[in-house]
């Protein structure tokens, strides 16, 4: 599974995308348009995910990094007419499973002040809605990878569960 970002705004939410990723295990990074860093700040807050950020591939437009891909799913916390096929993360993340024995599959999250524009959307064949409370519905970028890649950790059967006494 490669994670897509798309437009991302700030090398902040890059570099915590990393640090999620190493996380739960994912390593592919894909990064559409990324914004130059001349701080540091991605390397920063990746804190130890440096090799995913080296091993990052870069692409001018979503068509082009999903060339090769079998699967590709949006994130979306807009629903309509032109949102379709849309899925919990945890439904995904069972659905994909079997899936990727054969075939690589991409997660695409857009930019943090607009998502995925309606151009990424037409790009995804399914797409993920995480909910969230009405009063405050919008995620921070890295939180919302963060809550993709632990339901595939999960569905890859991964974590044990801890003991309860």
């Amino acid at each position: 599974v490669s994670i897509i970002l798309v437009d991302t705004k700030t090398p902040a939410n890059i570099g915590a995308t990393a640090r999620c990723m190493m996380n739960m295990g994912l390593s592919r990074l894909m990064l559409v348009n990324p914004p130059s860093d001349k701080n540091g700040d991605a390397l920063r807050l990746a804190a130890g995910a440096d090799r995913i950020l080296e091993r990052a591939l870069v692409y001018s437009s979503l068509a082009e990094a999903v060339v090769g891909q079998g699967l590709v799913i949006g994130t979306s916390r807009q629903t309509g007419r032109q949102r379709r096929n849309v899925l919990s993360p945890r439904t995904m993340a069972q659905n994909i499973r079997p899936y990727l024995a054969r075939n690589n599959a991409a997660i695409v999250f857009g930019n943090e002040v607009n998502g995925l524009e309606l151009r990424d959307v037409a790009l995804c064949q399914e797409l993920v809605s995480i909910p969230s409370a009405e009063a405050f519905p919008s995620l921070n970028l890295s939180h919302a990878v963060m809550i993709v890649a632990y339901e595939l950790f999960v569905a890859a059967g991964f974590p044990s569960a801890p003991s309860v006494r």
